[in-house]
């Protein structure tokens, strides 16, 4: 285990910073050195040479003559002495004296590799004696170089070498030992340590140097990543709830259309006995009416909540729809809280979808409450407004000219920052603690707005409360009183109703038979499309449910128009989806019906089928 972790520790050492620049360091100071030894070598041999020229000047100079004197004077001992002389001469090798009485020699005869010299031996008084050949090794010269080469080398490369080592260890102590430090904390970074910051374990700079740049990149890095991840786990979380919500939806859908269907049967048979003389009859059936009609409140809501696009436009009196989310909140709000209505608007009618009104309105009350956590006041009035050409151009809102219907929210909570101010109408942004705000009110608030060409707009103040306007186009025409009020459509024909239930086709046709209609009935598409085959030039309008076993309520439009393609069609049906129901409505124009209904809802709309003013869907 110890040869592991030390054969560990020599590689990391290998393949470290420090390491190769200390490499790149010798190497440069290879290349360095290696350029100053050529020169020294380059000098040294030149000098070298020098010599030998000098040196043979000097024997040509003083050993000739004493040499040509002695050869005169037949004095050999001393002939020998002076060529055995010669030698002692730096370079010299090989000596060669040649004269009348013979040849004296020293040293060896150089094949190669040699600079020889010849001189005449001259006597002023017996002129030319003989010659002198002198041989220099220049073998002699590269050792005498080659030396010189070795001890520069030793006086080079040994500072160098020393650089390099403490380059090494300086870069060791001053960069590569923090990086490692560095290494080793992003190795045990996790999830649940991403908060643990790093410091490197050295004196303080006088500024900003690289390592202290990579640290602050680094705590950038968890920041980024800190806050990457609780978006990504606040998305994950948000996309939960929408598939929880969506699943509720679905449940909610199915659950309120079997209920309305059961509504519908409940309503048609209240309507029918309350048509009775018998006082003590009446007022049991109305009861049972009113409740009905609360319950149908109920489900609106639930496939309210449960549709995905927007529905078909109808008229809504904002003023009711006020109303009820007050007797809503009422209930349930906080008693130290005031809630006070200010109805002022004169025109209080608008076109669109009153569920998505009553919850936009529903949703700034609740925001306008919970900003409110000791009790406070808020107040909800209306106002018509007119917006011309010219405060359009002027006005950041899109809103076209035309009369509008002001819905004002105002409380006395605690207000918003201006940063706070500009996020209210981004998704999921709240500020809320977790579990209480889904960031999803006011964005919904402004999207319900926006598909009814109005607009909304929001004034705060920190301790000084909240005002929201809700701007909405007021409706053409003037108010209309409630169904329950205007006097059931009479009529005559015959129209056939294809219902599953058994309990709507008897109230339907119980009440269709009132308002003077004759009624034939079937119990599913396939027995509906048999009867129009055999009856379908005498029948004037089909009421068709939309989901029905063995044939569904498309299936048996579609065969119907088959038949006799201008068939008048009205769609009753306690639940489809939005973009089905509008699709349908679209390829075939027929009618539509919303189930519960009561006899007032049934006559009008079989009355403006049946004089041709079919509905025409509301994009």
């Amino acid at each position: 285990m110890r040869d592991r972790a030390r054969r560990h520790a020599v590689r990391r050492w290998r393949f470290s910073i420090a390491f190769r620049l200390a490499l790149w360091v010798l190497a440069i100071t290879a290349v360095f050195a290696g350029a100053v030894l050529v020169g020294v070598l380059y000098d040294s041999y030149r000098l070298e040479l020098r010599g030998i020229e000098e040196n043979a000047r000097e024997i040509e100079r003083i050993h000739v003559p004493l040499l040509a004197t002695a050869v005169w004077d037949y004095a050999d001992d001393q002939v020998t002495d002076q060529v055995d002389a010669l030698q002692g001469i730096r370079h010299v090798r090989y000596v060669e004296l040649s004269t009348e009485a013979g040849t004296t020699r020293s040293g060896e005869r150089l094949r190669e590799g040699a600079v020889s010299r010849r001189y005449p031996l001259v006597h002023p008084m017996g002129g030319q004696l003989g010659t002198l050949t002198v041989q220099f090794s220049l073998a002699s010269v590269w050792d005498a170089v080659w030396g010189k080469i070795l001890v520069s080398s030793f006086f080079v490369f040994l500072p160098f070498g020393i650089f390099g080592l403490v380059t090494l260890l300086v870069f060791r102590w001053v960069v590569t030992r923090h990086l490692d430090a560095l290494a080793e904390y992003s190795r045990g970074l996790t999830v649940e340590t991403l908060d643990r910051r790093f410091s490197f374990d050295r004196r303080a700079t006088p500024g900003e140097d690289e390592l202290d740049r990579l640290l602050h990149a680094f705590d950038d890095m968890r920041t980024n990543l800190r806050r990457e991840i609780a978006e990504r786990k606040a998305m994950e979380a948000q996309m939960r709830q929408a598939q929880k919500l969506e699943s509720i939806g679905r449940l909610a859908g199915g659950i309120a259309h079997d209920f309305n269907n059961l509504l519908t049967g409940i309503m048609g048979a209240a309507e029918l006995i309350g048509l009775s003389e018998n006082e003590d009859v009446k007022g049991p059936a109305t009861m049972i009416l009113t409740t009905a009609e609360r319950a149908a409140t109920l489900t609106s809501k639930l496939l309210a909540f449960s549709r995905k696009g927007k529905v078909a436009s109808i008229n809504v009196e904002v003023h009711r729809v006020i109303q009820d989310v007050v007797d809503i909140l009422e209930r349930s709000i906080d008693k130290r809280i005031l809630i006070e209505t200010r109805p002022k608007a004169e025109r209080s009618w608008v076109v669109g979808d009153p569920a998505q009104l009553e919850s936009s309105i529903l949703n700034v009350v609740l925001n306008a409450r919970d900003a409110m956590p000791t009790g406070g006041r808020i107040v909800i009035a209306t106002d018509n407004v007119e917006i011309t050409e010219g405060d359009q151009a002027a006005s950041s809102l899109d809103l076209r000219p035309g009369t509008y219907l002001d819905i004002l929210i105002r409380d006395t909570g605690e207000g918003m920052d201006d940063e706070v101010l500009g996020q209210v109408f981004e998704p999921f942004f709240t500020t809320k603690d977790v579990g209480k705000g889904t960031g999803l009110g006011l964005p919904a608030v402004y999207g319900t707005m926006k598909e009814h060409g109005g607009a909304v707009t929001i004034e705060s103040e920190v301790g000084h409360g909240t005002t929201c306007h809700l701007m909405i186009p007021v409706g053409p025409g003037e108010n209309d009183q409630p169904a329950s009020e205007v006097e059931a459509h009479r009529g005559e024909g015959r129209i056939l109703v294809i219902d599953d239930d058994e309990i709507i086709r008897l109230t339907v046709s119980r009440r269709l038979t009132m308002l003077g209609y004759e009624v034939v009935t079937a119990s599913d598409g396939v027995e509906g499309v048999a009867v129009y085959r055999e009856l379908g030039d005498t029948i004037h309008l089909v009421i068709v449910d939309i989901m029905m076993p063995r044939m569904g309520g498309t299936e048996t439009i579609q065969a119907i128009r088959g038949i006799h393609a201008d068939a008048r069609i009205l769609v009753a049906s306690g639940f489809a989806p939005d973009d089905a129901v509008q699709a349908l409505i679209r390829e075939f124009s027929v009618g539509f019906l919303q189930k519960p209904f009561r006899l007032v809802d049934l006559a009008e709309a079989v009355a403006t089928i049946m004089s041709g003013r079919d509905e025409k869907p509301v994009d």
